[in-house]
C-alpha cells in the first residue's frame, strides 16, 4: 500500500503544479508586473492535491491488494452460522487437513463436515 500512496501523492503534486500553471497561463492576470507563473503560490495547491491523491490512492490500493469486494460469493456458508453456531473453514493439503481434523476432534465438535470446493 505504501507504493500506491507514494505514486498517488507524487501524481497529486504534479497535477497540482500542472493545474495551477495551466490556469495561470490560460487566464493571465498581470498585476503590478508580477510573473504570471509564480511557483511559491502554487505550493499550497500542490500540497493539497498531494494529500487528496495520496489518500485516494491508499484507499484504492487497500481495496485492490486485499481483493475487496469479493466478486464471487463464498460457497462455505451455512444458514446455521447465523443462528448461534459457527463454522471453521480449513483449506490445505492432505497432511494439514488430517492435523486440523485431529485438533477439531479433540475439542468434541457437535458436527464435523468435509467436502471439496468447486472452482
Amino acid at each position: 500500500v505504501r507504493v500506491w500512496t507514494l505514486v498517488s501523492g507524487l501524481t497529486g503534486t504534479a497535477t497540482g503544479f500542472a493545474l495551477t500553471t495551466w490556469t495561470s497561463m490560460d487566464w493571465p492576470l498581470v498585476v503590478g508586473g508580477k510573473p504570471i507563473v509564480s511557483i511559491p503560490a502554487y505550493i499550497i495547491i500542490a500540497f493539497e492535491m498531494t494529500i487528496l491523491f495520496g489518500a485516494l490512492g491508499t484507499i484504492i490500493g487497500l481495496f485492490v491488494l486485499s481483493r475487496l469486494p469479493s466478486i464471487k460469493p463464498t460457497v462455505v456458508y451455512d444458514p446455521e452460522f447465523s443462528s448461534g453456531r459457527y463454522g471453521v473453514y480449513v483449506e490445505g493439503n492432505h497432511q494439514s487437513l488430517e492435523e486440523a481434523r485431529q485438533i477439531m476432534n479433540e475439542q468434541q465438535p457437535i458436527e464435523l463436515r468435509e467436502g471439496e470446493l468447486d472452482d
